[in-house]
Formats: C-alpha cells, structure tokens, sequence
C-alpha cells in the first residue's frame, strides 16, 4: 500500500511540477520573443495556469496521500523503536 502511495504521490508532483514548468517557459517568452500584441491572450494563459497549479497543489486529494504516507513514516519509526 505505500508504494502504491507513494507512486501516486509521485505522479502528482511531476504533474505539477510540469505546470510549473510551463509557466516559468510562458513567463520567458512573455519577456523574450512574444509579440506586445500578445500580452492579453498570454495574460490569461498565465492566469489559467496559476489557477489549476493552485488548485492541484491545495488539493484534498494530495492532502490525503500526505497524511497516509506521514502516518505510514510514523507508524514505521515507531516499529523501530
């Protein structure tokens, strides 16, 4: 069961690690080689991108394979005592 926890932890901090990613690469280009005419659409790609980053780091979801994967730890290193 952890490892399957832990795997699905995983997987969810590399997909939010790469919506990380893309924004830091749409804030580059914003900076870099987007067009001025660009900055509304790139404005609201921004905006989009920080909401579902907000949404998925803040989630019940990831909040619960935490608290799973926290009481495994400390089930864990109670044993060894």
């Amino acid at each position: 069961m952890t490892g399957e926890t832990y795997e699905l932890f995983e997987n969810k901090i590399k997909t939010i690690q790469s919506i990380g990613d893309v924004r830091e690469l749409l804030h580059w280009d914003q900076h870099v080689v987007m067009p001025e005419k660009g900055i509304t659409a790139r404005s609201r790609q921004k905006s989009e991108l920080a909401k579902i980053y907000h949404q998925k780091i803040t989630s019940n979801e990831l909040a619960d394979i935490l608290m799973i994967l926290n009481l495994k730890y400390m089930i864990g290193r109670k044993e060894q005592i």
